[in-house]
């Protein structure tokens, strides 16, 4: 476990658990989610740490939370060509070294070489006296080409109030287009503005793309507190979507074509996804993220509802 800080930011990074930034916080506001059962509110593992080979069933994964990188793009199934997880034991669950903790607000780190689809993963955070930039590389560590994107994934904590009170804004140009990549319960609550599309919190177990993002999102919560992400989209990206959502709420049974996954937490992902690039051996690339913070007050007690029922 290693602290990072730069005034008013704080973060926890988890080398050992896929070199995850597990907390990330302005003043004592907590931005990231982290899934309770797994890891105390110290970050340390409750349960015994179980990395499941990629291609595993989903009901075996170990979703301990935070912002971790990923490439894109995922398969679909077994023969797919593509990233066959999560679950996998390198990007996710492996352990990453640490290249560089020169300073107390900077960290680099190094994922193990994934055999299956040949690439290594370079994660860089800085804190910023406002929030986090934050850098995933992916290179071609085989002897053969292949085609991948660096993909960044946060996992945000959302309180009940949020569902009822919080949104994310996309900002788009052109139509606004949203594609529901992914739908397992509910219905996306979307209002479209002239330049922005805004996405209720809950009220589905969904995942969204969109095709005309800008590289600036925003997250408004019910306690007053915002969360914007900054970067630059690239119009190859996977399933041309450079920015993707995914929804989450707490469901009382696994929806179907699941892989026997059931939600139980409540939680966004903002995932800005870099190009799709054709790598040589040796070749990589890269996508930036900059996150702000803002924490104007505390969040009001949680009023917990009954679970939803699955589809």
């Amino acid at each position: 476990m290693i602290r990072l800080h730069s005034g008013p930011v704080q973060a926890v990074v988890l080398p050992a658990l896929g070199g995850r930034l597990i907390s990330l916080r302005h003043s004592s506001r907590e931005f990231l989610w982290h899934d309770p059962s797994l890891l105390d509110d110290a970050f340390r593992p409750r349960v015994p740490v179980t990395p499941q080979p990629a291609g595993s069933p989903m009901e075996s994964w170990q979703n301990w939370g935070g912002d971790k990188s990923w490439p894109a793009p995922q398969a679909r199934g077994i023969a797919d060509v593509g990233w066959h997880g999560p679950p996998d034991d390198v990007f996710d669950g492996g352990v990453y070294e640490v290249l560089d903790r020169r300073s107390e607000d900077t960290i680099r780190l190094r994922s193990a070489v994934d055999a299956r689809t040949g690439l290594q993963q370079t994660r860089t955070i800085v804190l910023t006296d406002v929030g986090a930039r934050i850098k995933t590389t992916i290179t071609n560590r085989s002897t053969q080409p292949r085609t991948f994107a660096p993909w960044e994934v946060m996992q945000v904590a959302v309180d009940v109030e949020d569902e009822t009170n919080g949104a994310i804004e996309v900002e788009c140009a052109g139509g606004c287009r949203v594609a529901e990549l992914v739908r397992w319960w509910g219905h996306v609550r979307i209002a479209r503005k002239r330049d922005a599309v805004s996405i209720g919190f809950g009220d589905a177990v969904a995942k969204l793309g969109f095709p005309d993002a800008t590289g600036r999102v925003r997250c408004r919560f019910a306690d007053g507190a915002r969360l914007a992400l900054s970067f630059t989209p690239s119009p190859v990206a996977p399933e041309s979507a450079p920015f993707q959502l995914w929804l989450q709420t707490p469901l009382a049974r696994a929806p179907e074509d699941s892989g026997g996954w059931r939600p139980m937490h409540r939680l966004i992902e903002l995932e800005p996804v870099g190009a799709l690039t054709d790598l040589a051996p040796g070749e990589s690339a890269s996508v930036t993220a900059d996150w702000t913070l803002l924490a104007e007050q505390r969040r009001s007690p949680t009023r917990v509802p009954k679970l939803r029922s699955g589809t």
